[in-house]
């Protein structure tokens, strides 16, 4: 019995060690994900795409389907970050890092 509780908690601390780490990872597709990763890597990943939307590897439309992929994902972030900055008051100065978010109200009589 005080085996099997041990065995438990082994595998409870193991849990919550592999949860940790990957909530260090980079979001796929991210601005940190496309700086840390390597350029094999993010081949691959759009490669899957390209493939199941019907590209032959090796073809110069499967290369520039990758392409494609790449630079629309990077144009979402660079769009999502800007949306983000603006909203966290980043046009004030803050660069969004202030961790306050100011609203501003009218009130019409």
């Amino acid at each position: 019995m005080m085996q099997t509780a041990l065995g438990a908690q082994k595998i409870l601390l193991l849990g919550v060690i592999c949860f940790s780490l990957s909530a260090c990872a980079p979001r796929v597709g991210s601005d940190r994900w496309f700086r840390e990763t390597s350029p094999e890597q993010i081949r691959m990943h759009f490669a899957y795409n390209c493939q199941s939307y019907g590209f032959r590897a090796g073809s110069s439309e499967f290369a520039e389907c990758i392409q494609k992929e790449i630079n629309d994902q990077k144009q979402r972030n660079t769009i999502s970050n800007a949306a983000t900055a603006s909203a966290t008051g980043a046009v004030y100065g803050t660069g969004g890092k202030s961790g306050m978010t100011l609203v501003l109200r009218e009130t019409f009589n």
